[in-house]
């Protein structure tokens, strides 16, 4: 009798228990299949418990990229979104230009009673989906724009764009002019409007002074200007001396507002200043039909707190009663009525004062899906406009104060010369001219 046998044997022996075994074979193979048994069973549950593991970690990674995809799905339905607000505000610029220069072929006089309203084309902010609420419109007019809304190939996207007048803001670009009387009056507007800011605003004069404020504005000055000698004395490099900042100042234009941060002791506050008050794709000038408090400040001393206020209150006024843009003479009407002295110095010095149609716009778009959201910001200039406002400029420092004045003693040079500039007033052909794109997601 094997090992086997004889244990089992003993064991049944000690628990006085008889044991029959008729057929030693029969015994032994029952107790094997229940071993058997019992093995295949760990077996079982063992890859049962890998294939449960490896599913889950198979189910984590799918939901893991699927999250992932979903995400990119929305950043570009986002981005695709933004960019609809763009070709729309683009859109919406161009039907502007067309309608002025048809507006000013029907003579003087309709120009000058629809010209502010044509304004309306651009001016206020459009979301999209169109907002309909029953205070705000008639049942009929509702249901319009919501036919107008399901028939739009728009479909699916949310976006809200805004444009704005960058004329009415400072050209920073100007700092750095080869003409040293225009780099020269953009730096005294742009400190007029900061010594402004310190005497109004206590948390910025705690921070800065006029010298401080001085050297930051001097290094943007030599950022974009195309020598390399400080206008803080020395060498303009001496103030970038790490790794990341080789190569600075770049010594060219700003190519967009953000650059800004990378000039020498620029700060939070300042940089913010300039943002209000600048652009860096405007006009040398600031059109003051436009131009907002900040902006106005920087033209003339004798604009306070009090007289800015003033100014904009009858600007409005003016606009909403004659339904034009103002002109040299009703603005001087204006700065006379809120006690300006030397008016015609405001002209003479300081930035070129503008009254020309608008030639240069900053579109916002931001388009939104789920909780991503993608803004774009795009510069545009009207190229024709431009022209005409740097060729004005140019004629009016070349020709001298008594000529300033002189028309043609011909009435046939009047009737020619009146001719040539209504062949001047076209609308820029094909799309905008988009000059700057920048992307935020």
């Amino acid at each position: 009798m094997t090992f086997f046998w004889k244990n089992i044997l003993k064991l049944n022996l000690k628990q006085n228990k008889k044991v029959t075994v008729k057929n030693p074979n029969d015994f032994y193979a029952s107790h094997l299949n229940k071993n058997q048994n019992g093995s295949a069973i760990i077996m079982a549950m063992f890859f049962f418990t890998v294939a449960s593991f490896v599913v889950f970690q198979l189910s984590q990674e799918t939901l893991t990229e699927s999250t992932l995809a979903n995400q990119e799905i929305k950043k570009l339905k986002s981005y695709y979104s933004a960019q609809a607000g763009v070709e729309m505000a683009l859109l919406r610029i161009k039907s502007y230009q067309e309608a002025k220069v048809n507006l000013s072929q029907l003579g003087e006089a309709a120009a000058n009673q629809f010209s502010s309203k044509l304004d309306l084309i651009w001016q206020f902010p459009l979301p999209w989906p169109l907002p309909f609420t029953d205070d705000s419109l008639s049942t009929i007019t509702k249901q319009d724009g919501e036919e107008v809304t399901e028939e739009s190939l728009i479909k699916n996207l949310t976006f809200y764009h805004e444009i704005r007048d960058s004329g009415s803001k400072l050209d920073l670009n100007s700092l750095g002019s080869s003409v040293e009387s225009i780099s020269e009056v953009t730096m005294e507007s742009l400190m007029r409007s900061f010594k402004n800011l310190l005497l109004t605003d206590e948390n910025f004069n705690d921070t800065h002074s006029e010298q401080s404020i001085q050297e930051v504005l001097n290094n943007v000055a030599d950022w974009v200007d195309p020598d390399s000698e400080s206008r803080n004395r020395g060498a303009e490099n001496q103030f970038y001396d790490s790794e990341t900042q080789r190569g600075y100042p770049r010594n060219q234009s700003f190519l967009a507002l953000s650059e800004l941060l990378l000039v020498a002791k620029m700060d939070d506050l300042i940089y913010e200043k300039l943002r209000t008050l600048g652009t860096v794709y405007g006009t040398f000038g600031v059109n003051v039909n436009t131009a907002d408090r900040d902006t106005l400040f920087s033209i003339d001393e004798q604009f306070t707190e009090y007289t800015v206020e003033e100014f904009i209150k009858l600007r409005e006024e003016y606009k909403e009663r004659s339904g034009q843009d103002l002109n040299k003479d009703q603005f001087d009407s204006i700065l006379d009525q809120i006690g300006f002295r030397n008016i015609e110095e405001v002209h003479a010095t300081g930035i070129p004062i503008l009254f020309s149609p608008l030639s240069s716009f900053t579109i916002e778009s931001s388009g939104i899906s789920g909780e991503i959201e993608t803004i774009i910001k795009a510069d545009v200039l009207d190229a024709i406009a431009l022209k005409e406002i740097f060729v004005t400029q140019l004629d009016k420092s070349a020709k001298p104060e008594t000529d300033e004045d002189e028309t043609p003693q011909n009435p046939e040079d009047a009737q020619k010369q009146n001719t040539q500039q209504k062949k001047t007033k076209i609308a820029p052909k094909g799309r905008p001219f988009v000059v700057h794109i920048e992307i935020t997601n």
